[in-house]
């Protein structure tokens, strides 16, 4: 069974590993902080 957090990167754990370099958690720390930027420069336009 995969966790909410694998599902959502679209990797297993050793996958995710293999592939990035990174654990699930810090890929959805990463894109989390991204998407939180462009929302903030997505306000700031307007």
């Amino acid at each position: 069974m995969r966790s909410a957090e694998a599902i959502e990167v679209g990797l297993g754990s050793s996958c995710c590993r293999k592939a990035t370099g990174k654990t699930i958690k810090q890929v959805l720390k990463e894109r989390r902080e991204e998407a939180a930027r462009e929302a903030a420069d997505g306000n700031e336009i307007e």
